[in-house]
């Protein structure tokens, strides 16, 4: 089979099934400048650094962990499991543990309340805000330091929530995508299933960037690996995909244009509903947009 394909958004995953099954005329478009999309280890001090995923959380039914386990790749992280939590406040002074502990264990409360989420519905950011609010002044009313800590611990755990979901969020909750602020759902927090096993393994100073090695096949034996990265062009933003004929076009920002008899988007539901309307050229049918 000789058809070409493009892939949007430098998934290697369906690259790597395509090469597999002897499908080879592959282009890659990847809009940043980098691929790996959440996997981002930056190196940093002689080790690499994980701005994006850091650790591989659980063992049982989790893939990635399946893909290495064999590989001698993992190792349990050296920190902690229960580190406890110490805050500081803008100006480097710490405020009374006992308060800021008993402030953080509400905001757990309020989080851990599956019941009471699922019946406020709305976004987690309303329904957090007034839950944790009514059980701080049901519990510190009429102690001024704590009200005042109060919003701090808030925002804090705000930022810490949005980190324990995918998504990029310039204010709490609010996801930037091409403009249009999208909150994350209150029921987003509790689809999480965890694996079960050790909940922090690390990569041995190599950084997650190393599953990417082992999906393209660069590791365990690098004479196998599949030519990925070298199918990949940076930079290539796409503002339109023409599949009304073939071969299906795809144009991107810089004004370049990509052709092939088949397209693969791999973008997030996220980045779909905030821009499917303008992207795919003529529109989705309904049950593709439903």
């Amino acid at each position: 089979m000789n058809d070409s394909v493009i892939i949007k958004q430098a998934d290697a995953a369906p690259a790597v099934k395509l090469f597999e099954h002897g499908i080879c005329n592959i282009t890659i478009l990847e809009a940043e400048n980098r691929i790996g999309g959440r996997v981002c280890s930056v190196e940093f001090g002689g080790t690499f650094v994980d701005i994006g995923g850091q650790w591989v959380h659980g063992e049982k039914g989790n893939v990635v962990y399946e893909m290495v386990k064999d590989l001698d790749l993992l190792s349990p992280s050296q920190l902690p499991q229960d580190p406890g939590m110490s805050f500081f406040l803008p100006d480097g002074t710490a405020p009374d543990k006992s308060l800021s502990d008993q402030l953080f264990a509400l905001a757990i409360a309020v989080k851990d309340d599956q019941e009471c989420a699922r019946k406020h519905g709305g976004t987690f950011a309303d329904y957090f805000t007034a839950g944790y609010n009514q059980r701080v002044q049901g519990k510190f009313r009429g102690n001024p330091s704590a009200l005042d800590l109060t919003n701090l611990v808030a925002a804090w755990f705000q930022t810490f929530m949005v980190l324990l979901n995918p998504a990029e969020c310039p204010t709490f909750c609010r996801v930037r995508l091409s403009g249009s602020g999208y909150q994350l759902s209150v029921t987003s927090h509790y689809v999480f299933q965890a694996c079960e096993g050790d909940q922090m393994l690390g990569w041995r100073n190599r950084g997650y960037k190393t599953i990417l090695d082992v999906l393209t096949k660069k590791i365990p034996d690098a004479s196998k690996q599949l030519p990925i990265e070298s199918r990949t062009i940076l930079n290539k933003e796409a503002v339109q995909i023409d599949w009304g004929e073939a071969p299906v076009k795809v144009e991107c920002s810089d004004g370049s244009t990509f052709k092939a008899d088949h397209v693969i988007l791999t973008a997030s539901v996220g980045v779909l509903k905030a821009s499917y309307k303008h992207l795919f050229r003529p529109a989705l049918p309904d049950f593709k947009v439903r």
